[in-house]
């Protein structure tokens, strides 16, 4: 089992005694976090919200009986961008806050997943300069998207650089800081896709796109790790999940 990495994140420490938190560890036996990205992001409808919250049953239709699906909201003060969390998770590993009250024995026996929305997850092109069907084929690296948009969940790394404003070193390529790292988002989007933009996307991208909310990732849950000690009276002990005490 692979336990958090101790490091600050774009939350803060975990330092509160009794706090839980759901996490998928990182390591060498595991498979890359792009693995768990959802591509295109998943829309979103609904208002904000804190906490972790069972899925509407019309986001598993199809799953099998013994799977549950929980949602997450990435808040913007913390992560101005999907990536800047996605990037944090693929060196720390996932770790979100639960609710101590959580109805943790509705995921006794189940297989328990975590879906992460962002507000500005999901890009939207509302006007383009290419002629139709032009921009998928320069841009697009998920052809099984284009029946669905025109743009897929890689592009949210260029994009982000727009969303992290007084954050970013401005250089080519452009520098993300974060508390516990930096990050290249055009570097990333290069490595991932295999493709060759040019130093800024943006520079050769003559389309207006607007950021929306979605599913950005679903990731399996490995266990819960309780700071300091297991909190009194929590059903947490009912889950079924794997509970591991951390300092921190």
């Amino acid at each position: 089992m692979n336990l958090t990495l101790a490091c600050v994140r774009g939350c803060g420490s975990r330092t509160q005694p009794g706090s839980l938190y759901l996490y998928v560890g990182v390591g060498p036996e595991g498979v890359p976090v792009w693995h768990f990205l959802t591509d295109p992001p998943i829309p979103f409808v609904g208002s904000k919200f804190q906490g972790v919250h069972q899925a509407p049953p019309e986001m598993t239709v199809g799953w099998p009986d013994d799977t549950i699906l929980l949602l997450d909201m990435v808040g913007e003060s913390f992560y101005e961008s999907a990536p800047s969390f996605i990037e944090e998770a693929r060196r720390f590993g996932f770790s979100r806050r639960i609710p101590e009250t959580f109805d943790f024995e509705s995921l006794a026996g189940k297989k328990v997943y975590l879906g992460l929305i962002h507000w500005k997850a999901s890009p939207e092109i509302t006007s383009m300069g290419f002629p139709p069907g032009e921009l998928e084929y320069k841009f697009c690296m998920q052809w099984d998207a284009l029946e669905h948009r025109n743009m897929c969940v890689f592009h949210d790394w260029p994009l982000s650089v727009d969303l992290h404003p007084g954050h970013v070193q401005e250089t080519r390529p452009e520098t993300i800081h974060r508390p516990s790292f930096v990050f290249q988002p055009n570097s990333v989007l290069t490595q991932v896709s295999q493709l060759v933009l040019g130093p800024n996307i943006r520079d050769v991208f003559p389309a207006k796109v607007t950021m929306t909310p979605g599913v950005f990732a679903i990731v399996p849950i490995t266990h819960v790790e309780a700071i300091g000690h297991v909190p009194f009276g929590s059903s947490v002990v009912d889950s079924g999940l794997p509970i591991v005490t951390m300092d921190k």
